[in-house]
């Protein structure tokens, strides 16, 4: 019995209830009181991560009001200098969904409040805030904020997101009742990409071709309807990959945008499909694999695979199809066919027969067929060391293969070729040298390739650092503070002033610390690094004030400015 009640209380005080599953016919309100113009739509591909939302766009133009689209409260709020800039996110529990709001210009109202109040406190404009359930409860159509370009916005618009609250996965807006925008303008297909594959649907390097796609009175084609293909291009256990470069248009907008969803099919079966629904911000990354990363990199190419390697985790694929892998056979014709379609299921179709030549299977004797231990692979776990270094990799950071490239000369570590896409950070430790010991706390590491500095952490006699790059690597030393210049004048006679700034420049750690004191008291300083600018809007009291700005780098270099400001 009293194992019985026990049981019972551990069973009641683990329960927890069922998440509120998602409501795609929720009577939400538009997120603007402008038409809805999008410029960039979900799945779309960015550098290293799917586009996890909507780009509305606000006619160049910031301060557009920004409103709640259902009941709901605050459930984050977060101010920086990159990414989403200021954001605002609210859950909405009726519905299951949380609504996200980005590159705001501005918060309004309590939430306004409620943000200055926290960074006064912490005395930082930088901050990510998890509010407690209903302290700020909003309603449907409440303002919330004004629309801006805040963050990792070049241009003013509203990045707006919905997630599944449960899991925080981002969802396709367009998939919900509220908002299906007009548009009768299907995908449009600008080339065909073959490769050569193998089993683990590993590319074959230099076995590629590509095929222009032509369109003609409503219709998509390539030349004589006929994909010629080497019979090398064939093997026992890979095969041949197709790939698409592609993008669709809104009626009201020239704007390039993703392909919401698309087929393949061989002789009418359906071999790959795959559907932006939703995404997970954990796999994100993994676009480098589901796009064709080197002509993305080479010429901003966005051609994305119609097959995966035995790696690929996105949740965007119907797996009950396999692969994508065709398995052809030299001297064979096969009825291919791709069909791209955008939410409302506006369609595009492209068929043409793939022969294959006549030859010999390709042998599966190349590093991407079998172990070679002058490769790295994705799925081991490396560890390298001499004296002067250090570089561990975890498992799943590589996508594919990788000839092993390592060196280290004059103080400078070569690992791989960049550029090189990578799943996970690789950890690169150095030996430190005497002048290295003498500065420690103002080491950090540069990448060559891309000219950016990674700080890390002194263990003992070693420098440990992380980066998603791979290339070359070398210790220097931070000992200059930032470099600042006012865009403002200081004279000598009482003058009116509502915001001051500066100009602020720091080649290697870069800005870890900003701050503004008036009279001793603390002023919310902001930082907009694609500005290279740090400003606050001020109101000043007539009379003398004394003014302190300081800037940190992350290596703890401080610069002050310091001066008295009178004002009328």
């Amino acid at each position: 019995m009293t194992m019985n009640i026990l049981f019972r209380l551990f069973f009641l005080l683990n329960l927890q209830p069922s998440p509120t599953p998602v409501d795609y016919n929720a009577p939400l309100r538009s997120p603007l009181d402008i038409e809805l113009l999008i410029s960039g739509n979900f799945g779309e591909l960015r550098p290293n991560h799917f586009h996890t939302g909507i780009d509305f766009k606000t006619n160049g133009k910031e301060g557009y009001k920004l409103y709640a689209i259902a009941d709901g409260y605050i459930s984050r709020i977060k101010t920086g200098t990159t990414g989403y800039g200021k954001v605002l996110y609210i859950d909405h529990p009726q519905y299951g969904i949380t609504s996200v709001y980005a590159h705001c210009q501005s918060f309004t109202g309590a939430i306004a409040e409620y943000t200055l109040l926290a960074q006064m406190k912490q005395e930082f404009y930088e901050m990510d805030l998890q509010i407690p359930r209903m302290a700020l409860t909003v309603k449907k159509g409440d303002l919330i904020a004004l629309s801006g370009s805040t963050g990792n916005s070049f241009a003013p618009h509203l990045h707006f997101e919905i997630r599944e609250t449960s899991s925080e996965d981002p969802l396709n807006p367009l998939l919900f009742q509220a908002y299906k925008i007009e548009d009768s303008r299907a995908p449009h297909i600008q080339q065909v990409v073959i490769y050569a594959l193998s089993k683990y649907g590993y590319r074959i390097p230099d076995l590629r071709l590509t095929a222009p796609v032509k369109f003609d009175k409503g219709s998509f084609s390539i030349a004589n309807d006929t994909l010629k293909i080497p019979a090398h291009f064939c093997s026992e256990h890979g095969g041949v990959g197709l790939a698409l470069e592609a993008h669709d248009k809104h009626n009201a907008s020239e704007n390039l945008c993703g392909v919401y969803s698309s087929i393949l099919l061989m002789n009418s079966d359906t071999l790959f499909y795959k559907a932006f629904n939703r995404l997970n911000f954990d796999l994100n990354r993994q676009i480098n694999t589901h796009k064709d990363y080197e002509s993305y990199q080479k010429n901003k190419a966005k051609i994305e695979k119609y097959f995966r390697t035995i790696h690929n985790e996105l949740p965007i694929y119907a797996t009950q199809f396999g692969k994508g892998i065709l398995g052809l056979q030299p001297d064979h014709n096969y009825q291919l066919e791709f069909l791209l379609s955008d939410v409302l299921k506006n369609t595009s179709r492209l068929k043409f027969i793939v022969q294959t030549l006549q030859g010999e299977l390709r042998k599966e004797d190349t590093p991407f067929d079998k172990f070679d231990k002058s490769y790295l692979y994705p799925d081991s776990v490396y560890f390298f060391q001499e004296k002067q270094y250090k570089i561990k990799i975890g498992n799943k950071t590589l996508f594919e293969p990788i000839k092993k490239k390592l060196s280290f000369n004059n103080g400078k570590l070569v690992f791989g070729e960049h550029p090189t896409a990578t799943n996970e950070s690789l950890e690169i430790q150095f030996a430190l040298s005497p002048i290295h010991l003498k500065y420690a706390d103002k080491v950090v590491m540069l990448h060559e390739e891309s000219k950016s500095f990674n700080t890390g952490k002194v263990d003992g006699d070693w420098f440990v650092s992380k980066s998603k790059n791979l290339g070359s690597f070398r210790l220097d030393i931070d000992t200059l503070a930032p470099q600042i210049t006012r865009k403002f004048k200081v004279l000598t006679t009482p003058q009116h002033i509502s915001k001051l700034s500066w100009t602020i420049k720091d080649d290697k750690s870069g800005l870890s610390h900003y701050a503004l004191y008036i009279n001793d008291l603390y002023h919310v300083l902001e930082y907009e690094h694609k500005n290279n600018e740090i400003f606050a809007n001020v109101q000043l009291s007539s009379g003398t004030h004394q003014i302190k700005m300081i800037v940190k780098d992350a290596v703890g270099n401080i610069k002050e400015d310091q001066f008295e400001l009178m004002i009328k």
